[in-house]
Parts: structure tokens; C-alpha cells; sequence
């Protein structure tokens, strides 16, 4: 526990235990109640060149720190090709099926639902398979960043040897 009024150096010392914890090979889960507090943490921290994932809206994400947003990092990563693929077929047949969807050569309703469930079908698979590359992102990373409503079970699975919660 670090305890002082504002502008002490309190959020300093916390990027320092991180720093510590990072170089004894320690993962790191550092949360803040704000976005700009997050990115103020993260600032501190890029020059350490340790492996960061920030959690969030990328638009939420400071300009000059973006290169850790888990958006970003996800849209880098060779496997989110395939994402691409799958995005690109799903919105190859949903143009289709507008197409088709009146006058001559309309679809029966059994094709318009087979259609439907095809893409959904599309959509659901490429979901799947970014939440899966996302969550091998933040398993590889040292220090994972997020604000304290921010930070999803669903994503953040594993062990942390340390949680840092900037106040």
C-alpha cells in the first residue's frame, strides 16, 4: 500500500514495483479507475521494453501509445489473416443475399435461412477465432493494462504474480 496526497510520486513508485516485478520474470496485472490513468501507467512503462497489452477501446488509447492497445496488437498478429478471410466471405454473402432478396431469381425462405445461418455461421468463426489470438496476445504478455470495469474474465485468464490497482 502506497499512500500520499496527489502528485507525491504515488503512481511513479507503483511503475517501479512493475518494473521489479517484470525483471524477476513476474507477470504483472496493473488496473486504474480512468483511461488516462492507464495510459499515464503505461507511459511509464513503455521505455522498459517489456511485453505490454493494453485492454481497451482504442479510441480510449493516448495516440502516442496505441502500439500497445490489444486492437492494434491483434490486427499485427499473422493469424488475424485469417479473421480478414472469414470477415471478407461473410460480407461477400451478405451482399449476395440483398441481391437475391426481390424480384426475379429471389431466394425461397428455406435458401434465405440457409443463408442466414451460413453467415452467422462465418461470423461466429471469425469471432471465435479473435478471441482466441487475443487471449494468446495477453497470455504472452509481461504486464497486462486495463481500468479496473475493464479488465474481462473472459480474456484475462491465468496467473498473476502481482496486481497493481493505481487508485
Amino acid at each position: 500500500l502506497v499512500h500520499g496526497p496527489p502528485g507525491t510520486g504515488k503512481t511513479t513508485v507503483l511503475v517501479e514495483i512493475i518494473r521489479q516485478a517484470v525483471a524477476r520474470g513476474e507477470r504483472v496485472l496493473a488496473t486504474a479507475p480512468s483511461n488516462i490513468a492507464v495510459d499515464n501507467i503505461l507511459e511509464k512503462l513503455d521505455p522498459s521494453g517489456a511485453r505490454l497489452v493494453r485492454l481497451g477501446h482504442l479510441a480510449r488509447t493516448l495516440e502516442s501509445l496505441r502500439h500497445s492497445n490489444l486492437a492494434v496488437l491483434l490486427e499485427k498478429d499473422e493469424a488475424y489473416a485469417e479473421v480478414r478471410e472469414l470477415d471478407a466471405w461473410r460480407e461477400r454473402l451478405v451482399k449476395r443475399k440483398s441481391r437475391f432478396g426481390r424480384g426475379r431469381g429471389q431466394l425461397g425462405y428455406d435458401e434465405r435461412q440457409e443463408r442466414e445461418r451460413e453467415i452467422t455461421k462465418i461470423w461466429r468463426q471469425a469471432r471465435d477465432l479473435e478471441f482466441d489470438i487475443s487471449r494468446r496476445i495477453i497470455a504472452s504478455a509481461q504486464v497486462v493494462l486495463g481500468t479496473h470495469g475493464g479488465i474481462s474474465r473472459k480474456l484475462v485468464k491465468g496467473e498473476f504474480d502481482l496486481v497493481a490497482l493505481d487508485e
